[in-house]
């Protein structure tokens, strides 16, 4: 369910107000709720092709280091289904739990020399 438009005149504070709703409709959704189970679901393929696309820009090979900081990723649950989401895309990643603010896990989660993750061999 592609749910969510584009919306001109959005601004950081709109998303701020549209995120803080996330943890209302990960709870309807574990409790069963049709259209949240729909939406997070939505939200965890969303998150994958942004994995995906990441990996294909960055030639990335091997398992990807995953690391997240102060978002939905943070809740258990919306955790779990994201994994299984990521796994069903056929992505190999190795989670990587840190407890750091957000501008320091995405430096952490980039730095970390996991064996048999590499950039691909550039092209001349």
């Amino acid at each position: 369910m592609d749910w969510a438009p584009t919306f001109v005149g959005v601004t950081s504070t709109t998303v701020r107000q549209i995120a803080s709703l996330a943890p209302l409709v990960i709870r309807r959704a574990k409790e069963g709720n049709l259209i949240a189970r729909e939406i997070t679901h939505d939200a965890q393929r969303h998150l994958s092709r942004l994995v995906i696309d990441l990996i294909q820009k960055l030639q990335w090979t091997g398992i990807v280091p995953f690391a997240v900081s102060g978002s939905v990723l943070d809740n258990p649950w919306f955790q779990r289904g994201y994994f299984k989401t990521l796994k069903k895309d056929k992505i190999k990643f190795r989670f990587v739990r840190n407890h750091t603010d957000q501008a320091v896990a995405a430096l952490l989660g980039l730095s970390i020399p996991w064996q048999g993750a590499r950039r691909a061999p550039q092209r001349p």
